[in-house]
């Protein structure tokens, strides 16, 4: 890996750290969720599964953990009640 690339890296992992992420999975996960966010739709385990190459499981647990610190909040699908969809909590990233 040349320095550019390791000085990038290292930034990137700073930051995260900087806001709570506690692992590139968790920020993965984070990110999804504000991209469907910022398009006006909501996400759920599938969808984040799907997008970030992670077991439904593993998503499902770091949706909760972010929900839990306030990066992420909970609403029911309004189709199908049984059904909890995330929605990212934009304000709660810091720059």
């Amino acid at each position: 890996m040349n320095k550019k690339a390791v000085e990038q890296l290292t930034e990137v992992v700073a930051t995260l750290r900087t806001n709570r992420f506690e692992s590139l999975a968790e920020a993965a996960v984070f990110c999804e969720a504000a991209i469907a966010t910022v398009d006006g739709k909501l996400c759920g385990v599938t969808e984040i599964g799907r997008a970030t190459k992670l077991p439904y499981s593993t998503v499902s647990r770091l949706i909760w953990n972010l929900s839990e610190r306030g990066f992420l909040e909970y609403e029911r699908d309004a189709s199908d009640r049984r059904i909890r969809r995330v929605r990212a909590r934009l304000d709660a990233f810091k720059r």
